[in-house]
């Protein structure tokens, strides 16, 4: 029977090499004594002494395997465009809440004459 399972893979993928991925089933008359093959039509008669076989080339889908393992680093790519000057100005903070040890409020930016900022909460 292993000489017949055998024979029965090697044909396949001989005669049916290009369409392995087909889920149409194969066919062949095998000879009782000795276990030889040929592969057939789906409608051929097999001859005196051959029995009919058939089987699928796709099975059913075999679980997921293991994860293989991470590939290895590769090559720094090229540097990107210098992003847009950020701001900051102090009147950025005025209305933001703040606390102190009595009191919880908002902060209040004023300027002076001179230009310099203060923050009142």
């Amino acid at each position: 029977m292993g000489l017949l399972a055998g024979g029965l893979l090697v044909g396949a993928s001989l005669t049916f090499g290009k369409s392995s991925s087909s889920s149409s089933p194969v066919t062949a008359c095998v000879k009782s004594h000795g276990g030889k093959f040929r592969v057939v039509k789906s409608s051929a008669r097999c001859r005196h002494g051959e029995r009919r076989m058939t089987w699928n080339l796709v099975g059913p889908t075999g679980p997921a395997g293991v994860a293989g393992t991470n590939g290895p680093r590769g090559d720094k790519g090229p540097r990107g465009d210098r992003g847009d000057q950020g701001s900051f100005g102090w009147d950025s903070l005025d209305g933001m809440a703040c606390v102190r040890p009595s009191h919880t409020g908002t902060i209040t930016v004023t300027y002076d004459s001179n230009g310099y900022a203060s923050l009142t909460c």
